[in-house]
């Protein structure tokens, strides 16, 4: 087989992936950037998010993601949110308002800018996103109770949170992103023949314990 052959399979091949990848999402309202059980991120939401936080960037002059991975970023953090709120629902876990503002006096507001660009967290939606850190926290201690290592510890809790997303229903626009179902993570979408690269981790989405 010639090498012009050759090359015109494997184009074939990965063009082939991109298609049963796009096809095999969950179909998304359009408008919609990202769905999560009965809630919407709509895509002129997700749209005012990355301006808040472009904003924020620009104003402490501090390096922003591509927009790309910032709208990713975003999505991710959303969904974890939600994700997080059902779970602790489900286990009956809450977290007041004295364990958010306990968990962000923790952090400078130096920290608290870095965290925000870097996560893809919009100044307005900052209490949202402590307040899913601290459930996290709880969620992670009820569920995983009996581990007696920090393996069993993740594994526990990913489970949960792999469990809660069946449950729930997830689907991401591949404009923006890429739900992995097996991971319940929100990741890079798919573009041209990037799926022949290695896979990238999702940022994480959920403010540090500061411990």
């Amino acid at each position: 087989m010639t090498a012009v052959r050759t090359r015109r399979r494997y184009a074939v091949a990965a063009l082939t992936v991109v298609a049963v990848v796009l096809t095999a999402c969950t179909p998304i309202k359009t408008g919609s950037a990202a769905i999560a059980g009965a809630d919407t991120l709509r895509e002129n939401d997700l749209s005012t998010l990355a301006s808040e936080i472009t904003a924020l960037a620009s104003e402490k002059e501090v390096e922003l993601p591509d927009p790309s991975q910032l709208n990713q970023r975003i999505i991710a953090v959303w969904v974890d949110e939600r994700l997080t709120t059902a779970l602790a629902d489900e286990l009956e876990v809450t977290a007041t308002q004295a364990n958010v503002d306990d968990l962000l006096a923790q952090f400078s507001d130096e920290q608290l800018t870095q965290i925000a660009v870097g996560s893809g967290i919009a100044p307005s939606a900052l209490q949202e996103a402590a307040r899913a850190a601290v459930l996290r926290q709880a969620i992670s201690q009820s569920v995983a109770a009996d581990a007696k290592t920090q393996d069993e510890q993740l594994a526990a809790l990913s489970k949960a949170y792999l469990d809660t997303a069946k449950k729930l229903g997830v689907s991401v626009n591949p404009r923006y992103a890429t739900w992995n179902a097996s991971t319940a993570q929100v990741e890079p979408r798919v573009d041209g023949l990037s799926q022949l690269a290695e896979p990238v981790a999702a940022p994480e989405t959920t403010l540090p314990s500061g411990g």
